[in-house]
């Protein structure tokens, strides 16, 4: 099974969606070392999944930073950010 099939497979298993292209560039880009300063998406695009991207690309390139920095500027967000932030360390 491929990188790219693998990464499908646990971000639906993760999320329970299937990933959307700008998530399947998004994570090729980490892979590539080509961080982004910000990433603007309207509401309801699954920015959230920023942090499985994340994680699932340290996993392909070891040199991606530790460290995510998540802002938002509204309460609900950080609350939904928080507790899948939560399931994937307890997962």
């Amino acid at each position: 099974m491929a990188i790219d099939e693998k990464l499908e497979t646990y971000f639906q298993e993760i999320t329970n969606f299937p990933m959307l292209r700008w998530q399947r560039r998004l994570f090729r880009e980490l892979t590539e070392n080509r961080l982004r300063e910000a990433l603007d998406l309207p509401t309801g695009l699954g920015k959230t999944s920023v942090m499985i991207l994340w994680l699932l690309a340290r996993a392909v390139n070891p040199a991606l930073p530790k460290r995510l920095i998540y802002v938002v500027d509204r309460r609900v967000v950080v609350d939904q950010a928080t507790k899948v932030a939560e399931d994937l360390q307890e997962n």
